[in-house]
Protein backbone atom coordinates (compact mmCIF):
# COMPACT_ATOMS: atom_id res chain seq x y z
CA UNK A 1 0.00 0.00 0.00
CA UNK A 2 2.77 2.47 0.90
CA UNK A 3 4.44 1.83 -2.45
CA UNK A 4 1.25 2.73 -4.30
CA UNK A 5 0.86 5.94 -2.30
CA UNK A 6 4.45 7.02 -2.93
CA UNK A 7 4.13 6.18 -6.63
CA UNK A 8 0.94 8.23 -6.86
CA UNK A 9 2.58 11.20 -5.07
CA UNK A 10 5.63 11.25 -7.33
CA UNK A 11 3.56 10.66 -10.44
CA UNK A 12 1.32 13.60 -9.62
CA UNK A 13 4.32 15.84 -8.93
CA UNK A 14 5.60 15.29 -12.47
CA UNK A 15 2.39 16.68 -13.91
CA UNK A 16 2.72 20.08 -12.23
CA UNK A 17 5.51 22.66 -12.46
CA UNK A 18 8.00 22.66 -9.61
CA UNK A 19 7.66 26.21 -8.33
CA UNK A 20 10.24 26.44 -5.57
CA UNK A 21 13.78 25.30 -4.89
CA UNK A 22 12.56 23.33 -1.86
CA UNK A 23 9.94 21.67 -4.00
CA UNK A 24 12.58 20.72 -6.51
CA UNK A 25 14.78 19.19 -3.82
CA UNK A 26 11.88 17.24 -2.31
CA UNK A 27 10.98 15.94 -5.74
CA UNK A 28 14.52 14.66 -6.36
CA UNK A 29 14.78 13.16 -2.87
CA UNK A 30 11.47 11.40 -3.44
CA UNK A 31 12.79 9.80 -6.62
CA UNK A 32 15.83 8.51 -4.78
CA UNK A 33 13.65 6.83 -2.12
CA UNK A 34 11.29 5.05 -4.50
CA UNK A 35 11.16 1.31 -3.66
CA UNK A 36 11.26 -1.55 -6.13
CA UNK A 37 13.07 -2.08 -9.42
CA UNK A 38 9.93 -1.59 -11.50
CA UNK A 39 9.18 1.81 -10.07
CA UNK A 40 12.81 2.95 -10.40
CA UNK A 41 12.81 1.71 -13.98
CA UNK A 42 9.78 3.89 -14.66
CA UNK A 43 11.77 6.99 -13.70
CA UNK A 44 15.16 5.89 -15.09
CA UNK A 45 15.19 8.66 -17.69
CA UNK A 46 14.46 11.38 -15.16
CA UNK A 47 17.64 12.91 -13.74
CA UNK A 48 18.30 16.07 -11.79
CA UNK A 49 19.36 17.90 -14.93
CA UNK A 50 15.96 17.28 -16.51
CA UNK A 51 14.07 18.92 -13.66
CA UNK A 52 12.93 22.42 -14.73
CA UNK A 53 15.37 25.18 -13.73
CA UNK A 54 14.06 27.52 -11.04
CA UNK A 55 14.16 31.05 -12.46
CA UNK A 56 13.84 33.87 -9.99
CA UNK A 57 11.59 36.69 -11.17
CA UNK A 58 12.34 40.06 -9.59
CA UNK A 59 11.33 43.62 -10.55
CA UNK A 60 14.68 43.80 -12.37
CA UNK A 61 14.63 40.29 -13.82
CA UNK A 62 11.48 39.63 -15.81
CA UNK A 63 9.89 39.78 -19.22
CA UNK A 64 8.00 42.93 -20.15
CA UNK A 65 4.68 42.91 -21.98
CA UNK A 66 6.32 43.67 -25.33
CA UNK A 67 8.74 40.74 -24.98
CA UNK A 68 11.77 42.71 -23.77
CA UNK A 69 13.76 40.61 -21.31
CA UNK A 70 15.24 42.26 -18.22
CA UNK A 71 18.24 40.63 -16.52
CA UNK A 72 19.25 41.69 -13.02
CA UNK A 73 23.04 42.02 -13.06
CA UNK A 74 23.17 41.72 -9.29
CA UNK A 75 22.07 38.07 -9.48
CA UNK A 76 24.06 34.99 -10.44
CA UNK A 77 21.59 34.19 -13.18
CA UNK A 78 21.96 37.69 -14.63
CA UNK A 79 25.75 37.45 -14.58
CA UNK A 80 25.63 34.08 -16.30
CA UNK A 81 23.56 35.50 -19.16
CA UNK A 82 25.74 38.61 -19.30
CA UNK A 83 28.86 36.46 -19.73
CA UNK A 84 27.32 34.59 -22.64
CA UNK A 85 25.93 37.71 -24.30
CA UNK A 86 28.89 40.06 -23.87
CA UNK A 87 31.37 37.49 -25.17
CA UNK A 88 29.17 36.94 -28.21
CA UNK A 89 29.25 40.71 -28.77
CA UNK A 90 33.03 40.82 -28.79
CA UNK A 91 33.16 42.36 -25.31
CA UNK A 92 31.20 45.51 -26.18
CA UNK A 93 28.48 47.18 -24.13
CA UNK A 94 26.55 50.43 -24.02
CA UNK A 95 26.30 51.50 -20.37
CA UNK A 96 23.47 53.95 -19.68
CA UNK A 97 23.38 55.52 -16.21
CA UNK A 98 20.18 57.14 -14.84
CA UNK A 99 18.97 58.27 -18.28
CA UNK A 100 15.99 60.38 -17.14
CA UNK A 101 16.91 62.21 -13.97
CA UNK A 102 13.83 63.44 -12.09
CA UNK A 103 15.30 66.87 -11.39
CA UNK A 104 14.93 67.70 -15.09
CA UNK A 105 12.33 65.36 -16.52
CA UNK A 106 9.74 65.74 -13.74
CA UNK A 107 10.20 69.34 -12.73
CA UNK A 108 8.05 72.27 -13.84
CA UNK A 109 10.86 74.72 -13.11
CA UNK A 110 13.24 73.70 -15.90
CA UNK A 111 14.42 76.81 -17.81
CA UNK A 112 13.78 77.01 -21.54
CA UNK A 113 17.44 76.62 -22.54
CA UNK A 114 17.63 73.45 -20.45
CA UNK A 115 14.55 72.01 -22.14
CA UNK A 116 16.29 72.30 -25.51
CA UNK A 117 19.33 70.54 -24.10
CA UNK A 118 17.10 67.78 -22.75
CA UNK A 119 15.43 67.31 -26.16
CA UNK A 120 18.81 67.03 -27.86
CA UNK A 121 20.05 64.63 -25.20
CA UNK A 122 16.96 62.40 -25.49
CA UNK A 123 17.31 62.21 -29.28
CA UNK A 124 21.01 61.39 -28.97
CA UNK A 125 20.23 58.63 -26.47
CA UNK A 126 17.72 56.83 -28.70
CA UNK A 127 20.19 57.14 -31.60
CA UNK A 128 23.00 55.69 -29.48
CA UNK A 129 20.83 52.79 -28.35
CA UNK A 130 19.77 52.02 -31.93
CA UNK A 131 23.31 52.15 -33.30
CA UNK A 132 24.71 49.97 -30.53
CA UNK A 133 21.94 47.44 -31.07
CA UNK A 134 22.84 47.29 -34.77
CA UNK A 135 26.47 46.64 -33.80
CA UNK A 136 25.40 43.85 -31.46
CA UNK A 137 26.54 45.57 -28.27
CA UNK A 138 25.07 44.56 -24.90
CA UNK A 139 22.84 47.16 -23.20
CA UNK A 140 23.46 47.77 -19.49
CA UNK A 141 21.12 50.15 -17.66
CA UNK A 142 21.87 51.60 -14.21
CA UNK A 143 18.56 52.70 -12.71
CA UNK A 144 17.40 53.80 -9.29
CA UNK A 145 15.58 51.10 -7.39
CA UNK A 146 12.43 53.12 -6.77
CA UNK A 147 11.85 53.26 -10.54
CA UNK A 148 11.38 49.49 -10.78
CA UNK A 149 7.75 49.92 -11.85
CA UNK A 150 8.73 52.46 -14.53
CA UNK A 151 11.29 50.33 -16.32
CA UNK A 152 9.01 49.55 -19.25
CA UNK A 153 8.41 53.26 -19.94
CA UNK A 154 12.10 54.09 -19.50
CA UNK A 155 13.29 51.34 -21.84
CA UNK A 156 10.63 52.22 -24.42
CA UNK A 157 11.66 55.91 -24.29
CA UNK A 158 15.27 54.87 -24.91
CA UNK A 159 14.21 52.88 -27.96
CA UNK A 160 15.45 49.65 -26.40
CA UNK A 161 12.17 47.73 -26.14
CA UNK A 162 10.95 44.96 -28.40
CA UNK A 163 10.43 41.23 -28.56
CA UNK A 164 13.77 39.46 -28.24
CA UNK A 165 15.60 42.50 -26.88
CA UNK A 166 17.61 42.07 -23.69
CA UNK A 167 18.51 44.74 -21.13
CA UNK A 168 20.84 44.09 -18.19
CA UNK A 169 19.78 46.12 -15.15
CA UNK A 170 21.96 47.37 -12.28
CA UNK A 171 19.58 48.59 -9.55
CA UNK A 172 21.19 51.49 -7.69
CA UNK A 173 20.63 53.57 -4.60
CA UNK A 174 17.79 56.04 -4.85
CA UNK A 175 17.91 59.71 -5.79
CA UNK A 176 21.67 60.06 -5.85
CA UNK A 177 23.32 62.59 -8.11
CA UNK A 178 26.75 63.19 -6.54
CA UNK A 179 29.61 60.68 -6.30
CA UNK A 180 31.58 62.07 -3.35
CA UNK A 181 31.44 60.84 0.26
CA UNK A 182 30.13 57.44 -0.82
CA UNK A 183 27.12 58.84 -2.66
CA UNK A 184 27.55 57.19 -6.04
CA UNK A 185 25.49 55.00 -8.36
CA UNK A 186 26.34 51.99 -6.21
CA UNK A 187 24.31 48.79 -6.60
CA UNK A 188 21.61 48.66 -3.98
CA UNK A 189 22.74 45.44 -2.28
CA UNK A 190 25.92 47.02 -0.90
CA UNK A 191 28.36 45.83 -3.55
CA UNK A 192 30.74 48.62 -4.43
CA UNK A 193 30.55 49.84 -8.02
CA UNK A 194 34.28 49.23 -8.49
CA UNK A 195 33.79 45.60 -7.43
CA UNK A 196 30.91 45.11 -9.84
CA UNK A 197 32.84 46.66 -12.73
CA UNK A 198 35.82 44.41 -12.02
CA UNK A 199 33.51 41.41 -12.08
CA UNK A 200 31.97 42.49 -15.39
CA UNK A 201 35.45 42.69 -16.84
CA UNK A 202 36.12 39.14 -15.67
CA UNK A 203 32.89 38.06 -17.36
CA UNK A 204 34.10 39.46 -20.68
CA UNK A 205 33.42 43.22 -20.85
CA UNK A 206 36.35 44.86 -22.63
CA UNK A 207 34.90 48.03 -24.15
CA UNK A 208 32.12 50.27 -22.82
CA UNK A 209 30.41 53.32 -24.26
CA UNK A 210 29.01 55.49 -21.48
CA UNK A 211 25.76 57.47 -21.73
CA UNK A 212 23.36 59.03 -19.24
CA UNK A 213 22.91 61.96 -16.90
CA UNK A 214 25.01 63.71 -14.26
CA UNK A 215 28.13 63.60 -16.39
CA UNK A 216 30.18 66.52 -15.12
CA UNK A 217 33.77 67.43 -15.91
CA UNK A 218 35.69 68.22 -12.75
CA UNK A 219 36.80 71.77 -12.04
CA UNK A 220 38.26 70.77 -8.67
CA UNK A 221 39.99 67.81 -7.07
CA UNK A 222 38.21 65.62 -4.55
CA UNK A 223 40.47 64.43 -1.72
CA UNK A 224 38.77 61.03 -2.00
CA UNK A 225 39.33 60.57 -5.75
CA UNK A 226 42.07 62.90 -6.95
CA UNK A 227 42.49 61.15 -10.32
CA UNK A 228 38.84 61.40 -11.35
CA UNK A 229 38.22 63.74 -14.26
CA UNK A 230 34.45 63.30 -14.32
CA UNK A 231 31.84 63.32 -11.58
CA UNK A 232 28.13 62.69 -11.23
CA UNK A 233 26.48 59.33 -11.74
CA UNK A 234 27.49 58.74 -15.36
CA UNK A 235 30.89 60.39 -14.83
CA UNK A 236 31.68 58.33 -11.74
CA UNK A 237 30.74 55.13 -13.58
CA UNK A 238 33.03 56.07 -16.45
CA UNK A 239 35.93 56.56 -14.04
CA UNK A 240 35.37 53.15 -12.44
CA UNK A 241 35.28 51.51 -15.88
CA UNK A 242 38.57 53.16 -16.83
CA UNK A 243 40.07 52.26 -13.47
CA UNK A 244 39.36 48.58 -14.08
CA UNK A 245 41.18 48.62 -17.42
CA UNK A 246 38.07 48.56 -19.61
CA UNK A 247 38.39 50.67 -22.77
CA UNK A 248 35.86 53.48 -22.69
CA UNK A 249 34.16 55.84 -25.07
CA UNK A 250 31.88 58.76 -24.18
CA UNK A 251 28.63 58.96 -26.11
CA UNK A 252 27.09 62.20 -27.32
CA UNK A 253 24.14 61.17 -25.14
CA UNK A 254 25.50 62.54 -21.86
CA UNK A 255 24.34 65.52 -19.84
CA UNK A 256 25.41 67.20 -16.63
Amino acid sequence: MSTMVEEQTISNSTEQPIQTENGRKRFIEGLRKLPGRELLQKFRGLRESSVPEIKSETPFSRELKDGTRLRDLMTEEGKKHFKETVRASGGNALVVVHPYYDKFFRSSDVPEYKKKQLDTYAESLTKEVRENKEKGSVLVLFEEEYKKDELEDIITSMGASGNGNEVFIVPTKNEIDQPDKGSSPEPHNGTRLSELVAELRELGLTHATIAGMQFTEATWKSPDSEDDRYFGCAGYTLERLKESGIQTNVSEAVMD
